[in-house]
């Protein structure tokens, strides 16, 4: 299916995103100051490197 960008943007207009990401988020204990994502891109001449770092059950605990 294609679609206008004066499409995607009405579509995502008539969403209440930002409200249905709260809930989402407060359903799967999800925190926004503990963030699980965090967005990083390095610029070397005309190249651009993006990276990407998932935390999924984050911290300092090893088991064995």
């Amino acid at each position: 299916m294609a679609m206008t960008q004066q499409q995607v943007d009405m579509l995502y207009k008539e969403i209440d995103t930002y409200t249905r990401a709260e809930k989402l988020m407060k359903e799967n204990l999800l925190f926004e100051e503990y963030p699980h994502h965090m967005p990083n891109a390095v610029i070397r001449g005309g190249t651009v490197r993006k990276i990407i770092n998932l935390n999924f059950f984050s911290g300092y605990r090893y088991y064995k």
